[in-house]
């Protein structure tokens, strides 16, 4: 039977792309200054409207001008469920006013209002420390913005932060104005090391939609009793509200994780195994999906490969995501990849990652790495990177060609990069990633409504280290004059528009700008 679906390429060189929750909006970072006018060449965060085709600069300082330095350039990105705040990382020092710490620092911008808030300061509005060197933080949004997660070395962002530059994980209530911190054990104490000489470091944190329960890895030995104190990554999970915090790196019998998990390569891929990764946790806070290369989560675990595992966090179930055909092995190495705040649905049941295996689905005689969905309730496996026609991904690389995924919470929209040549007529496609939207339907979409909105106070910001005194920074506007909630996106450039087979609204291919849009 054909694969039923569609795929268009959303942005030509685009990279890091995140899905909002309702599958309508996607931010992604981009370098070449062509997509909004005014703008030069830089790492920065834009949003578009899979709709209406809107695009907006998220990285924009008060004044207007985009940021005056990379944004999210080893990060993630994360986006609210309905698109309108997204939270990145960057080393820009003109988004908010008196950012003195020449740090790489995590933002919070709403895209209905225009405004940006600095969201990586003490409960106190101190900034995180200079010398932090946080080349990765890493942010996690809520489902309702209110709630930032992030991973910093900074020992300036709550009291008692003494365990030297070990990262930890932080988490900023934007409604509060409070900031804790996340990795700790059970009994509130910070993360220990396995020996005097090593680093306990938390990272890559995961947020449920309301903020309960944040997800990550860490290399702590007293983050809970059962860990076996080798140097490995493992996967955690704090409850704010019960102020638990527990391994979930675990098989079904509470047995933690043996053998390796993967270690990443900058695009995302096995390069070697030592610890857990890349833990996603689920919007209703129950499933945690995450990478491993242990042997005993899993009967008959037999493949030495890199597999995606899902913990229920309700039942302690851990299942293989990763499946081959008849729920054999798979024969190649698997992976969240960058994009990994969008790899699961809000209810657990879809998860997209990315793989080297050539028997997860029928036919797969590429060579190379491709995106799968796995529908956990129907125990099925589908390759997202394919063209409209259904036909493999070919003229990429072997580890470079399709990855990075995030997916709608309905399952129905995909996004991913991939460099192949045959998903849409681009014969350069081989040479650099693109960002591809494949819709597993071929319906109309539906635009969704625009969520009322979480209240947020005003910032206190205090630079760090300075003598300098607390300024009110407020939130700041940007660029664009504050649209309504009718239509909440301001568009920036006059573009053309065809139908595309999905019935989306797409720009004419003779009306795009220097690679961006579609076709």
């Amino acid at each position: 039977m054909p694969q039923i679906g569609t795929t268009e390429r959303a942005v030509r060189l685009g990279e890091v792309p995140v899905l909002s929750a309702n599958g309508r909006y996607l931010v992604f970072r981009y370098f070449f200054g062509d997509l909004v006018s005014g703008t030069t060449p830089n790492n920065d965060i834009y949003l578009i409207d899979l709709v209406t085709k809107q695009i907006q600069l998220v990285s924009v300082s008060p004044t207007g001008n985009q940021g005056n330095n990379y944004s999210s350039t080893y990060d993630s990105l994360s986006i609210s469920a309905d698109g309108r705040y997204v939270a990145f990382a960057s080393d820009a020092t003109n988004l908010v006013s008196n950012d003195l710490n020449g740090e790489t620092d995590v933002f919070v911008r709403d895209t209905l209002t225009g405004t940006i808030i600095l969201a990586s300061v003490s409960s106190t509005g101190v900034q995180l420390g200079a010398n932090t060197l946080d080349f990765n933080l890493s942010p996690a949004i809520s489902a309702n913005g209110q709630f930032v997660a992030f991973q910093s070395q900074a020992n300036n962002l709550v009291p008692n932060d003494t365990n030297g530059d070990d990262q930890d994980i932080f988490m900023r209530d934007l409604s509060a104005g409070t900031t804790l911190r996340v990795s700790v054990n059970s009994n509130g104490e910070q993360t220990r090391p396995w020996n005097i000489i090593a680093s306990a470091d938390s990272r890559n944190p995961s947020i449920s939609g309301d903020g309960r329960f944040i997800a990550f890895e860490s290399n702590a030995i007293n983050l809970d009793p059962r860990d076996t104190g080798v140097n490995n990554f493992d996967i955690f999970v704090r409850d704010r509200q019960t102020g638990q915090t527990r391994q979930v790196s675990v098989n079904s019998q509470g047995q933690v994780a043996t053998g390796a998990s993967l270690q990443e390569n900058s695009i995302g891929y096995p390069t070697t195994t030592n610890g857990s990764s890349n833990p996603v946790i689920s919007a209703n806070g129950r499933y945690v999906v995450f990478q491993s290369g242990a042997t005993n989560l899993v009967p008959n675990d037999t493949n030495d490969r890199v597999d995606i595992f899902r913990h229920d966090l309700e039942t302690n179930e851990t299942i293989l995501i990763s499946v081959g055909i008849d729920d054999s092995p798979a024969n190649g190495g698997s992976s969240i990849g960058v994009s990994r705040n969008g790899a699961i649905s809000s209810d657990g049941r879809y998860v997209v990652f990315q793989s080297l295996a050539s028997n997860l689905v029928p036919n797969d005689n590429n060579n190379a790495a491709d995106v799968f969905v796995r529908d956990v309730i129907a125990g099925t496996t589908e390759r997202i990177s394919v063209n409209s026609s259904g036909q493999e991904a070919v003229g990429g690389r072997a580890y470079t060609n399709s990855g990075d995924a995030t997916i709608s919470d309905d399952g129905r929209r995909v996004a991913f990069l991939s460099r192949s040549s045959n998903l849409v007529n681009d014969p350069f496609a081989p040479f650099s990633y693109s960002i591809y939207l494949r819709d597993r339907q071929t319906t109309d979409l539906t635009p969704p409504p625009v969520l009322p909105p979480p209240v947020f106070p005003q910032q206190q910001v205090t630079p760090s280290p300075s003598s300098s005194p607390t300024y009110n920074s407020g939130w700041v506007s940007n660029l664009l004059t504050a649209p309504s909630t009718a239509n909440p996106f301001v568009a920036v450039n006059s573009i053309p528009t065809v139908t595309s087979s999905t019935g989306l609204s797409l720009p004419s291919a003779s009306s795009a700008q220097a690679g961006a849009w579609w076709f």
